[in-house]
C-alpha cells in the first residue's frame, strides 16, 4: 500500500522510489486537510526485499506544515541492504 487517506491527512508515495548507491528514498506529497498547522508531521513506511522481508523502514518528517497545505516529501532509508529494496509500503503519519 503507496497512499494513505485517513480524513486528516492524504499520503500519495507512489510518485517514485529508488536507490541512488547511498540510499533508498520515496518521494511523494501528503496534503493536510484539516483547518489546523501541525508543528509536526512525520511520514513512515516500511521497506522489503524481493522476498517480502523488511529490510528496514523510512521516514521524513516536517516542521509547521501549514493549514490546507502540501508538503512535497522524501523519505530514506540507509540501513545495510538498502540495495536490495525491492518495495515499500505506508505504515503512517505522525503529527502533532
Amino acid at each position: 500500500e503507496t497512499e494513505l487517506n485517513n480524513g486528516k491527512f492524504t499520503l500519495q508515495a507512489g510518485h517514485k522510489g529508488y536507490y541512488d548507491s547511498f540510499a533508498y528514498y520515496i518521494e511523494g506529497s501528503l496534503v493536510n486537510n484539516t483547518n489546523k498547522k501541525y508543528s509536526y508531521v512525520q511520514t513512515e513506511f516500511n521497506v522489503y526485499d524481493s522476498n517480502g522481508i523488511q529490510l528496514g523502514s523510512a521516514i521524513a518528517n516536517i516542521n509547521n506544515l501549514e493549514a490546507k497545505g502540501t508538503w512535497k516529501f522524501k523519505a530514506m532509508e540507509f540501513g545495510s541492504d538498502t540495495e536490495n529494496v525491492a518495495s515499500y509500503k505506508v505504515v503512517g503519519v505522525t503529527a502533532f
